[in-house]
């Protein structure tokens, strides 16, 4: 979906602030410890993007806090490994 798509079925941005409130507002304290696993696309628009989403639960958390996020990345796995679809050896 591009931004601009994105922009349209967005009533109100999220920002870092009010994604901090809201993470606030369900409970998450200063100094907690938090696994996070989450998808950009369910947010909706986001103005400043992950950044802001990483720095809103960083706020959220504050420095006393830790906050777990697993990444799924194809750049840290060497292709020779990949089953499903193999690659090719070349």
């Amino acid at each position: 979906m591009s931004e601009a798509d994105m922009i349209k079925r967005t009533d109100t941005p999220l920002t870092r602030k009010s994604f901090t409130d809201e993470l606030r507002r369900c409970g998450l304290l200063e100094g907690q410890t938090t696994i996070v696993h989450m998808a950009m696309s369910k947010l909706n628009w986001v103005v400043g993007g992950a950044q802001a989403i990483t720095l809103g639960l960083l706020d959220a958390v504050g420095a006393a806090g830790t906050i777990m996020m697993p990444t799924h990345t194809l750049y840290n796995i060497d292709p020779i490994e990949w089953q499903n679809p193999p690659v090719p050896k070349d």
